[in-house]
C-alpha cells in the first residue's frame, strides 16, 4: 500500500493473471479508480509520484513491465520492460518539477541492479547505477530518496547512497539485510530482516533503535517489510514479513 496525502493506492488481485491497482480515498474508503489490464501474475511494487498525479507500478511478468499511469483517468503515459531480474522496489526523485518540467527520474532496485529511469513524453530511458569498487553487486531490497540522493538498502546490511547515478557513500546500518527505508521530514527510518528498526537524522547519525522481537516476542516472521512515521512523529507503523502490523 502506498499513500499520497488524502489517497491510498493498494494492489489487489482477483486472480494471478490480471492483478488490479485500486485507488481509494483513505478517509471515506470510497474507490476512486480501478486500473487493470497491463500487468500479469502480480504487481511487485507501486508508488505515487510526488505531485500525486501518476502511479508507477512494476509487474511480476518475465520482463517486469514498468508502467506509469495517470491514475484519475487510467491513461498509460509510458511503459517499458525493465529486466529479467526481479524488481523489489521503486521510488521517484522528489526534487524534480512535475508542473513545468519535462524530465522525471524514477529508481528501481532488485536482484543485482539499481536502475535510474528518465521519463520524458512516452519514453522511459534507463541508466544503470554504478556501484564501482566502493560497494558490492548484490540483492538490493528497497529504495527511497533524500532530496536527489537515492538511499538503497542492501542485503549485507548497508545503506548505499547514489548521487548522479553513482554510489557516493556506503553506511553500515544493520547486521542483517536492510529491507525497508523511509525518509520523512527531519529523519530516516530503516528496518531489517531481523526485526530491528532504526531512526537516523538527516546526516545518517543513528538516534534510536527498536527491536520488534524483544517487544512482541511472537512474530510469525520478523522481517520488516514496510515502515512509516505518523505526522506528529510520535508513532511508527511497521509491517512485517508475517503480515503483521
Amino acid at each position: 500500500t502506498r499513500y499520497w496525502r488524502d489517497w491510498s493506492s493498494d494492489v489487489c488481485s482477483s486472480d494471478l493473471k490480471h492483478p488490479l491497482i485500486v485507488v481509494w480515498d483513505s478517509i471515506t474508503g470510497e474507490t476512486l479508480n480501478v486500473i487493470k489490464g497491463l500487468h500479469r501474475r502480480s504487481i511487485s511494487c507501486i508508488e505515487f509520484s510526488p505531485c500525486g498525479d501518476f502511479i508507477a507500478s512494476v509487474g511480476s511478468d518475465d520482463d517486469h513491465l514498468l508502467v506509469i499511469h495517470e491514475w484519475r483517468t487510467g491513461i498509460v503515459r509510458a511503459k517499458t520492460v525493465t529486466s529479467k531480474k526481479k524488481v523489489l522496489d521503486i521510488a521517484w526523485d522528489p526534487t524534480l518539477s512535475f508542473m513545468n518540467g519535462t524530465r522525471y527520474i524514477l529508481t528501481t532496485v532488485g536482484m543485482k541492479h539499481v536502475t535510474f529511469w528518465e521519463w520524458e513524453g512516452r519514453s522511459l530511458n534507463y541508466r544503470k547505477g554504478i556501484v564501482g569498487q566502493m560497494g558490492l553487486q548484490q540483492k538490493f531490497n528497497c529504495v527511497s530518496f533524500l532530496g536527489s540522493t537515492a538511499i538503497v538498502g542492501t542485503t549485507d546490511g548497508n545503506l548505499y547512497l547514489f548521487e548522479d547515478f553513482k554510489l557516493n557513500k556506503s553506511i553500515e546500518a544493520h547486521t542483517k539485510s536492510v529491507t525497508a527505508v523511509n525518509v520523512f521530514e527531519g529523519g530516516i527510518l530503516t528496518g531489517s530482516k531481523d526485526g530491528i528498526v532504526k531512526k537516523w537524522d538527516l546526516d545518517f547519525q543513528e538516534k534510536s533503535m527498536f527491536d520488534t522481537i524483544m517487544a512482541e516476542g511472537n512474530s510469525i516472521e520478523e522481517r520488516i517489510n514496510s515502515i512509516c512515521i505518523s505526522k506528529d512523529k510520535t508513532k511508527i507503523l511497521i509491517g512485517t514479513g508475517g503480515h503483521e502490523i
